[in-house]
């Protein structure tokens, strides 16, 4: 039965620690809390009022919003993912492998965020979680974390920290009203109930949907098409541009695109 899901595991010879720098290993990523209280009797009101007084700052900086949440679809094991951000209009819902534990769901969703963020080059933007466990997890410098999106997430974060890009981490607690939350545990549950759901933009939230996007710059395709970009860059004046290519394809170009 494992055969089924060879191509969804990641494998390393290495432990997840050691995949990346370890200026990585000992990044420590701190979140803000929007609400510092210990009761679930806590009412709505209260909370969203909180959170409205803990935004207004940051709306005011011009800080973009990102809400990311996983889920599980009631019994069945499909997991979904969600990432929002209203003031784009972005919307992605997205299923993952069955068997995936809702912090991967969460994590990965967190990371895709951060991808989307670097490659818009959003100067200014604030991730809300309702995640404790992941967002402990980015707080700890232990390198005997099983889940190798843990320090992917750190990655990721030290490159957009090189690009001068400023992203806040922020809990948030889950199911208290909060519109943004509420609607990315929609986005999350129609995810892992119906599969991918994707708004206007590339799944990695580029604008572009041009097949040069699909095959040189997205973060989710570009790694699978290195022996298509090996054999494009056999041609002069590509220039990461297959359009030329395309208007007298060969055999073996249409092989490589057709996977």
């Amino acid at each position: 039965m494992i055969k089924h899901y060879k191509s969804c595991i990641k494998r390393s010879r290495f432990l997840a620690a050691f995949l990346y720098p370890y200026s990585t290993n000992i990044l420590t990523l701190s979140c803000s809390c929007v609400y510092t209280g210990t009761k679930d009797d806590t009412p709505n009101e209260l909370i969203i009022r909180q959170f409205q007084e803990f935004l207004y700052p940051l709306d005011q900086e011009d800080y973009v919003s990102f809400y990311t949440d996983g889920s599980r679809f009631d019994l069945e094991d499909y997991i979904g993912t969600g990432i929002y951000a209203p003031s784009l209009n972005l919307e992605i819902a997205h299923r993952l492998p069955s068997g995936t534990s809702v912090f991967t769901a969460e994590a990965w969703a967190l990371l895709m965020t951060i991808k989307i963020i670097c490659n818009r080059n959003i100067s200014k933007a604030v991730i809300f979680s309702d995640s404790r466990s992941v967002l402990d997890s980015l707080a700890s410098t232990r390198s005997d974390l099983g889940n190798y999106l843990i320090y992917a997430i750190k990655y990721q974060f030290s490159q957009a920290t090189s690009k001068n890009l400023n992203i806040k981490l922020v809990w948030i607690p889950s199911h208290k009203g909060i519109s943004g939350n509420e609607r990315t545990d929609e986005l999350a549950k129609l995810g892992a109930a119906r599969g991918d759901r994707w708004g206007r933009a590339c799944p990695c939230g580029d604008p572009h949907q041009d097949i040069n996007h699909i095959i040189f710059y997205c973060p989710l395709t570009a790694p699978k098409s290195g022996k298509l970009i090996s054999y494009i860059h056999n041609f002069p004046d590509t220039q990461k541009n297959i359009f030329s290519l395309l208007k007298n394809p060969n055999p073996k170009l249409i092989r490589l695109l057709l996977g």
